[in-house]
This record gives C-alpha cells, sequence and structure tokens, in this order.
C-alpha cells in the first residue's frame, strides 16, 4: 500500500522528502535556502490549519505590495521628463525613472501571481492532503515572492533618498538621506536581532539575504536546529501524519503492510469490492479506486479503528448501530457513503460474530 496517504505519487513523497530533509539535518548555509524556508515551516503545520495559514500568507503579501503599488503608481506611469530637470541632475531623475519602473513591474507582478494562487488554492484545495501538496510545490514562490517584498523595500526607500535631492537644498537633502538609511538601518537590526531568537529556523534561512553577519552565530544555528526538531515533531501528528510509519524523520516510500492493515484491507475488500481496480477497467479508474481504498485504510488507521477494536465493539450491546455511529462520524464521513457505511458495518459484525462462535465452540 505504501504510505498511507495516497494523494502523493512517489515524485511527490521525494520531493516531500527534500524539504523534510532540510529541516532533519544540521542546518547548512545556502544563498538560496530562503526559498524553502517558509514552505517547511508551513508543512510542518497541523494539517487542519495549512490552507488557513497559507492564504494568510498570500493575502498578506497581496495586500502589502497592493498598498506600496498604490504609493508608487503614479510614478511608475509617469516618468519624471528628464530633460526639463538642470543638466547635474538628469542622471538622478534617470535613475529615479527607472526604479519607479522596476519597482512598479515588481510590484504589479507580484499583486497578479498572488492573486492567481489565491484563486488556485481555494478551488482546489478539496482535502488537507490536497493543501499539502499544493503547498509542496509552491514552497518556494512563496519564498521568492517574500524576497520580492524586501527587494521592494530598497526600492521605495531609493526613490525617497533622490526625491529628496530634486526638492530640497543640499545640506537638507543629505541629512534626509542620511535619515532615510539609519531609520532603515536601526529598524533592520533590531528586527534581525529580535526575529533570530524568535525564529531561529526561518531567520538562519535568511541569513544570507537579510543578516550576513548571522551565518558565523554557532547559536543561531545550533538554535535553528533545536526548533526545527521540535517543529518536525509536530508534524509527525500533522502534516507528515501516515507518511512516516517507522517514525526516523522520513517520508515512507514502498514497504511492507502492517497486521492491522492486512485485516483491514481483508475486511473492506469484503465488504465493499466496488473499491477494489480491476484489471479491465481505464488506468485512470484504477488510479482513483485505489486512491479511495487506501485512503480509507489509512482514516481507519488513524481513528484507531483496528479490526480487533471494531469486533469488540460489535459484540457491545447495539454493537451494530454503535459501529455505523463510528464510521459515519466526521473523520470518516467524507470517506464513506451511507451504502459503503452499511455494507462495511455488516461485515465487521459477520466477522465478530464468527469470533464468538469460534470461541463458544472451543
Amino acid at each position: 500500500m505504501g504510505a498511507v496517504s495516497v494523494t502523493f505519487n512517489e515524485e511527490d513523497r521525494l520531493h516531500l522528502q527534500k524539504i523534510n530533509a532540510r529541516m532533519h539535518n544540521r542546518p547548512n548555509v545556502g544563498l538560496f535556502n530562503f526559498l524553502y524556508s517558509c514552505g517547511s515551516a508551513l508543512m510542518c503545520s497541523p494539517k487542519e490549519d495549512l490552507y488557513e495559514r497559507t492564504v494568510t500568507i498570500l493575502t498578506s503579501l497581496n495586500v502589502m505590495v497592493g498598498l506600496i503599488f498604490s504609493g508608487i503608481a503614479s510614478n511608475a506611469m509617469n516618468p519624471l521628463d528628464v530633460m526639463s530637470f538642470p543638466e547635474e541632475k538628469q542622471v538622478l531623475a534617470s535613475i529615479y525613472n527607472l526604479l519607479a519602473i522596476a519597482t512598479g513591474s515588481v510590484n504589479t507582478c507580484m499583486i497578479a501571481f498572488s492573486t492567481y494562487l489565491l484563486f488556485l488554492i481555494c478551488a482546489n484545495s478539496h482535502t488537507s492532503d490536497l493543501g499539502l501538496r499544493s503547498v509542496l510545490y509552491l514552497s518556494p514562490m512563496i519564498g521568492l515572492m517574500q524576497y520580492l517584498t524586501f527587494a521592494t523595500l530598497f526600492g521605495v526607500l531609493a526613490m525617497m533618498c533622490i526625491a529628496a535631492h530634486f526638492r530640497m537644498p543640499s545640506l537638507m537633502a543629505w541629512i534626509a538621506t542620511a535619515a532615510v538609511i539609519c531609520t532603515f538601518a536601526a529598524t533592520h537590526l533590531m528586527f534581525v536581532e529580535t526575529a533570530c531568537k524568535a525564529f531561529p529556523w526561518e531567520m538562519w534561512n535568511w541569513a544570507p539575504v537579510a543578516g550576513p553577519w548571522k551565518i558565523f552565530s554557532c547559536l543561531l544555528r545550533n538554535e535553528a536546529q533545536r526548533i526545527g526538531s521540535l517543529q518536525l515533531a509536530e508534524a509527525e501528528k500533522g502534516v507528515m501524519a501516515g507518511l512516516d510509519a517507522n517514525n526516523d524523520g522520513k517520508v515512507d516510500m514502498a514497504r511492507e503492510m502492517t497486521v492491522d492493515e492486512l485485516q483491514l484491507v481483508a475486511v473492506v475488500d469484503r465488504a465493499l469490492p466496488e473499491l477494489s481496480p480491476k484489471q479491465n477497467m481505464p488506468l485512470s479508474t484504477q488510479q482513483v479506486l485505489q486512491s479511495r481504498h487506501d485512503m480509507l485504510i489509512g482514516k481507519l488507521l488513524a481513528e484507531k479503528m483496528t479490526l480487533p477494536t471494531l469486533k469488540k465493539t460489535a459484540q457491545q450491546p447495539g454493537g451494530f448501530h454503535v459501529l455505523i455511529d463510528m464510521l459515519s462520524a466526521e473523520a470518516l464521513g467524507s470517506h464513506l457513503m451511507r451504502g459503503e457505511v452499511m455494507a462495511l458495518a455488516a461485515e465487521i459484525m459477520e466477522a465478530a460474530t464468527a469470533a464468538v462462535s469460534e470461541i463458544e465452540g472451543d
């Protein structure tokens, strides 16, 4: 059966393993680690929270760049007339136009593509596993958009400094430029120091871009490894649930089924033969049926509904109705239709009755 969740094929699992390994191993310095930093952290979230967190991040990016764009759009759409400036300021005017157009184009692309991603996530994240698979491949795009907001900040601050030299006397213009630089430097340094303590895993990955001096901090590196391990521990109960049965921190590939799985497969195959793919079916139909079949087994195991447990339940007074309630519960309700619930409950009752008869016969 492979891993319990069958939303992921082998390629998906290998990709998840590659991202998961970034947190499982000792953190390494990498210029482009920031592209996967947010995605790795997101994929340690509880599955039920992953969709909301991803939408919140993309919405925040969308709103932020939209606000910046509203302030610089006129400068990008209506560049300064360079020739109308004194000759000594024409180079500054050209640089200002270049910064305005570059910053405006980056903002426009980010607004558009973050909106497109929101459309796609809202339309396609039908299950928590599908949401996880989306984030799995969205991770570098989210990291890139985070980086572009950082680059946009520099563009806007540079435009402010240049604008001061257009409108103010030379001395005041340099004072304004120094004020902008000092304000940014002080805020940035404060941010890096506090964020490194609060979010060591993220900041270690962002260090080459946001705080190169932190690359040499053994304290940050060790803390990043510690917090990364804590996040992975949460992932084992969240997005990694069912993908790491042997708890080695790695996504399971092909593996042998456990006794509990084999017992449940036998019961489900007898009760719901329509879920078993047949050789004469189209390949796509076989894959869909196999996915439903394996997902059902995985959900039963995740809810601790092994065959011995179900048999004990069936042997209690009113056991058949208890079984129906259990199999119709929210955790399994989306995977079983009413008729399938009845058929599966009847098969379990029959197995439980047979077990009781064997005991009485002995």
